[in-house]
């Protein structure tokens, strides 16, 4: 496992916050296991309009994951800049194209 800078700064500086959690939100959302759109709606009667900021809000969860893991790695030095930047570019590509799927 490579990275852990923003675990050690929370764990250091918020009150509550244990080493490690950083981590497992971004295994998470990178292994797609948090909960699915329906299973937060289920048995609800929401208007679409509120369906849909749930929908945005994954999304854009998904993707601050992204970049949450990548800046991870930079300032871990795990990745130089050009890698960084190569898989920022990549990970970011292949979300756009899996979100691109889900709503066709």
């Amino acid at each position: 496992m490579s990275g852990g800078y923003f675990d050690y700064i929370f764990a250091a500086q918020a009150p509550g916050f244990r080493h490690g959690e950083v981590q497992y939100i971004q295994d998470r959302l990178e292994d797609d296991t948090i909960p699915d759109l329906l299973q937060l709606i289920a048995g609800r009667d929401y208007r679409p309009e509120i369906i849909k900021t749930f929908d945005d809000a994954l999304e854009t969860i998904k993707k601050a994951a992204i970049y949450l893991k990548r800046i991870d790695w930079l300032v871990s030095d795990d990745d130089g800049e050009e890698e960084y930047t190569k898989k920022l570019a990549e990970a970011l590509e292949g979300l756009a194209k899996i979100q691109g799927e889900n709503h066709d």
